[in-house]
Parts: structure tokens; sequence; C-alpha cells
């Protein structure tokens, strides 16, 4: 629905509820992997969608603290919980303003190469090219759209930060054109447009999913 502080409050509410019952347990995907193996934990869920709320209220400081709370070990971190954090956090580190490179790279220090990846690998892709271990955006001819929705934001958000604000501008809104309207790539290149003021006119994905009325509801809480 795009009405991220809404869902921030939400979750902020059941981060607190969730101290209260320190037992854990693993959550079903909602898109099993082909070995139906759950790749995140529920107290997991809560704290990284905290972190992505604040993220795309362009609150990175808040997100920052949201993704440095997630454990990094134990039963419940695996190789994909751990890139995923790793993409989120690293970005909101870079897009704050206030991190070091010290920072940025102690935030990608668990990425190598040859992780697991279930969930298709776009964060860990993302991963290894912010920290060099790639040597291209690691976007294709042959990306599908969903992956194109992710990997899209990541290598946009990568231009901006490196002050190549008018390529990161064509790949937002290249993601918003693409068909996985809920996927978080395409959410937080339409907020990234929608700050920019560049949002509105396009013909988006989501709106034609006769999404106007809530997506507009929720960009507008952005500029309160």
């Amino acid at each position: 629905m795009r009405n991220f502080s809404q869902a921030q409050s939400d979750l902020e509410l059941a981060s607190s509820l969730a101290a209260l019952e320190p037992t854990d347990g693993w959550e079903p995907d909602g898109d099993p992997n082909p070995y139906n193996l759950p790749l995140s934990s529920r107290h997991f869920n809560i704290q990284y969608h905290l972190g992505l709320s604040r993220y795309l209220q362009a609150d990175y400081v808040g997100a920052v603290r949201a993704y440095e709370a997630l454990p990094t070990t134990g039963r419940y971190a695996n190789d994909e919980s751990i890139a995923a954090t790793s993409h989120w956090h690293y970005m909101a580190l870079r897009r704050s303003g206030m991190a070091a490179d010290d920072a940025a790279a102690r935030a990608l220090s668990l990425i190598h190469p040859g992780m697991r990846a279930l969930d298709g690998g776009a964060y860990l892709e993302l991963c290894l090219f912010y920290k060099g271990l790639t040597p291209q955006p690691p976007i294709d001819a042959n990306a599908t759209e969903l992956e194109l929705a992710t990997l899209g934001y990541g290598v946009a958000n990568w231009y901006w930060y490196e002050g190549r604000h008018d390529d990161a501008v064509k790949l937002w809104e290249r993601v918003v054109n693409t068909s996985y309207w809920a996927a978080f790539g395409l959410i937080a290149s339409e907020a990234e447009l929608f700050r920019l003021g560049r949002l509105h006119g396009l013909r988006t994905h989501t709106q034609r999913r006769r999404a106007r009325a809530p997506l507009r509801r929720g960009f507008e809480a952005l500029v309160q």
C-alpha cells in the first residue's frame, strides 16, 4: 500500500512485543525456494522490515540502527539473510551521508564469493559488486523483471552516491515499469522518483494496477 509511516509504527510495536517473547521461530516464505527451506525467522522479519520502512522514508540513520540490531550468527542467521541485510545496511550507510568508508566496509565484512543463494542471489550479487569483487554492475540483457527490480534499484543507488545522478534516475524509471509492483526494489525506486518530483507522469505498472489512491497517500506522507 506504500503507507510507510503506518508500517513503521506497526513494526516498531511488533519489535517491542517480540522483545517480550525471546523464543523465535522460522517463518514460512511467501515464495518458497525449490528446497522449501525457510530463510528467515519471525524476529528477523520484524526488524528487517522495520529497517526497510525507515529506509523508504529516507530515514537512513534509523534504518542503520534497525539493520545493526539483526544477528549475524546463531540458528536463524544464514547466507541469504546476511546478504539481504548487508545490502540494505550498506546502502543506508552510503545514503546517510555520515558513514565513513570503514563503516560501510564493515557492513559488507561477511560477504564473500561462494555464499549460498537459495533466494536467487540478487542481493549477494549486489554486495559482491559493492565490495569490488565483481568489476561490472550485475545487470545484463537476460535479467528477468524481478531481477531487474532488485538489481536495478541497487545499481541505480550506486550511480546516485557515485554522483551519476542522471544514470540513477534513468534506471529507477526503468525499474518502476517492470511488472513486480510488490518488489522492494520497485517500491524504493518509486519513493526515490517521488522525492525528486519525477514519479508523476510516469505510467508505472503499479498505477496500471489501479493502485493510484493508496500509492498517492503513501508517498504524500514522505514529504509532510
